[in-house]
Formats: structure tokens, sequence, C-alpha cells
């Protein structure tokens, strides 16, 4: 059976809910993405099937990912809603200029 990026999704979120139900973040490393898309431990995935991955991630469980070194950051998408917001105001402003100086 081949392992498709949206198959690789849902393992990764069978090991997430291994965890817990409630997890925001979280981060995966390349090998074990390697193992569970059933290839050998050094058997690169190509960047088309981890972007169909990624896309899968986001579009069927609602996760951001991101690659960090040889790891991928996971992150709930709704979660960030909840973060501080850095807009530009006048106090970015004054500070841009600041530095700019």
């Amino acid at each position: 059976m081949k392992i498709t990026g949206a198959s690789l999704a849902s393992a990764t979120m069978a090991l997430l809910a291994q965890k817990s139900e409630h997890i925001t973040r979280a981060r995966i490393s390349k090998r074990t993405l390697r193992k569970l898309a059933g290839r050998t431990e050094y058997a690169n995935l190509s960047t088309k099937f981890i972007e169909e991955w990624i896309d899968a991630l986001e579009d069927f469980y609602g996760y951001t990912a991101f690659e960090m070194g040889d790891h991928f950051g996971i992150i709930k998408t709704s979660a960030v809603d909840q973060w501080t917001r850095i807009g530009y105001f006048e106090e970015i402003h004054a500070i841009i200029q600041e530095v700019q100086e």
C-alpha cells in the first residue's frame, strides 16, 4: 500500500491523539515521518510529499506545520487566534524609526 501525504497526516494525528486530545502544539522528527511513511531511515521524503502532508494537516485537521531543522513544528491553527497580536501602531513606528537611525 502506498502511503500518501493525507494518510501520513492521519497517522500523525493518531500519534497526537495518543498523547492527549487537547494538544495545540507539538513537534515531529523527519525520522519519525519517514518511519510512518514506510521509508528506510536514509530515504528522504520528497518536497512534494511533505507539501501534501502539510496541506492535509491544514485541510482535514486544522493544524499548520512548518520545518525546523530536523523536525517539523505542528500548531493547532485556531490556537494562533489566542496569541498576542503585534500590529503596526504608532509605538511600533517609533521603534522602527529609532532602529533605522
